[in-house]
């Protein structure tokens, strides 16, 4: 029998009570040059999860940065907070791939550092994790800040996406989302090594539930995401989980 994505299969985890207060909760935080946000990217994680009494770990990955940003990390001293540097630049999917090979906790979340995505959300989530879900996705109740250019092509990747790919991705999700480590440890035997994490991330199945936020503006710096690196990831997600490309180059 031939299964998908190399021979990963994943069955659904047995029903059992669930208390945040026993669990490890890991943060993945891919970053590259983000030296002038990271203090009060820390702060406001401390914020939202210590007064829960929520014992966590975050997991910094310098992706290449050329700024201060590795020794930033090391210089904080929180043993909290494990930093890890890539050799080069290697790009947030494969970033974010390597913290889940290094996260240690019960419950993984990955998240960006720009504080685009909030770290109050993080209690709601583990809520709901305690509820029985295994994915909890935080999604964008809108796009109207993005510019209508950007919105507009963002809603009609999605709607594509969907629509030839049988691994479905939520509309205006990040990689922002809780994951059991049951599907983590699910992800991490996936094969790809071109990733495209948003497919990968949805891949999995489990139960699944969505929460709503308004994303705010950056704390500070700039997107890394220019128009020429999202329309290679949308390449990337569309080859990667759909077989329509090639059928329409072998019809070519």
């Amino acid at each position: 029998m031939n299964f998908p994505s190399g021979g990963v299969l994943a069955f659904s985890r047995s029903s059992e009570k669930r208390d945040v207060g026993s669990i490890l909760v890991s943060l993945v935080i891919p970053m590259y040059n983000e030296r002038d946000g990271l203090e009060m990217l820390f702060a406001s994680i401390d914020n939202a999860l210590s007064g829960r009494a929520i014992a966590y770990e975050v997991v910094c990955i310098d992706d290449g940065s050329s700024d201060d940003t590795f020794s930033a990390l090391v210089d904080i001293g929180d043993k909290r907070i494990r930093a890890f540097r890539l050799s080069r630049n290697y790009g947030k999917e494969i970033a974010l791939s390597a913290g889940l090979d290094l996260v240690r906790g019960d419950v993984v979340i990955p998240m960006d550092a720009d504080l685009q995505e909030p770290p109050e959300l993080i209690p709601v989530m583990l809520d709901k994790w305690e509820q029985g879900f295994d994915v909890v996705v935080a999604v964008r109740r809108s796009r109207q800040a993005d510019g209508f250019v950007k919105a507009a092509s963002a809603k009609f990747f999605y709607k594509f996406f969907n629509s030839v790919s049988a691994s479905k991705i939520p509309e205006n999700a990040g990689d922002f989302r809780l994951l059991d480590r049951h599907v983590v440890d699910v992800l991490r035997q996936m094969p790809e090594r071109n990733r495209f994490m948003k497919g990968l991330l949805s891949w999995p199945g489990f139960r699944y539930e969505q929460i709503e936020f308004d994303r705010p503006e950056r704390y500070c710096g700039q997107s890394k995401w220019k128009p020429l690196k999202l329309l290679g990831l949308a390449v990337d997600g569309l080859t990667s989980f759909s077989t329509l490309p090639l059928r329409m180059a072998s019809i070519l």
